[in-house]
């Protein structure tokens, strides 16, 4: 893959790009490029620089579809940042899936371990928390840890987290005894802890 992506500086105005960056000649307006064309250039960039990518999208649609290009041809993991929706009814159901997933994203930024962003005009230009009072909300749960169950639980709440009976999405946890669930957005999936007193 790596070929691929390089081949794109087989053209003279491409190749010219890694030089105008050191050089201080960008921005550089580059059109008539396709969308693969478009993350074939990024990923290439990406590969001869070795410099963090960040790039923006018109819509939510173009930016997932453009990280899952450069996620195949980089074989990184891409932080990708949509717009939240929005519910302007009271609805128990309703999912927070997109708001978790754009939390985790604003985290990974904010941690500055995001190598290769992808935003879309709606999802860079929408409010959010700043990033100290994220770094603040965040904690970690160490396996061999010593904590009381109750002050997690306040923890999680105070986070967003809704407490239901069941886990079945990011930012929900639910607790029966000695035990507790919670769906963090950053993970893939949720995380049961089983509790000996205070020792996980």
């Amino acid at each position: 893959m790596k070929l691929l992506v390089n081949q794109i500086f087989e053209n003279k105005e491409a190749a010219a790009l890694p030089g105008l960056l050191e050089s201080g000649g960008l921005p550089a307006l580059i059109s008539g490029l396709s969308a693969v064309h478009r993350a074939n250039l990024a990923a290439g960039l990406r590969f001869k620089t070795q410099l963090p990518l960040f790039v923006i999208c018109p819509d939510d649609t173009a930016a997932e579809n453009f990280a899952k290009d450069l996620h195949s041809m980089l074989g990184e993991e891409v932080t990708i940042l949509t717009m939240r929706d929005f519910t302007f009814f009271a609805a128990e159901a309703v999912s927070r899936q997109a708001e978790q997933r754009r939390i985790s994203s604003l985290f990974t930024m904010a941690e500055g371990l995001a190598r290769v962003c992808i935003v879309s005009v709606s999802g860079l230009m929408m409010r959010t928390i700043p990033p100290e009072t994220l770094r603040k909300a965040a904690f970690e749960i160490k396996a061999d840890g010593s904590y009381q169950i109750e002050n997690i639980e306040k923890a999680l709440i105070d986070c967003g987290y809704v407490r239901t009976e069941q886990v079945e999405g990011p930012g929900q946890f639910a607790r029966r005894g000695g035990i507790l669930d919670f769906y963090s957005p950053a993970d893939q999936a949720p995380v049961r802890m089983e509790f000996w007193g205070d020792d996980v």
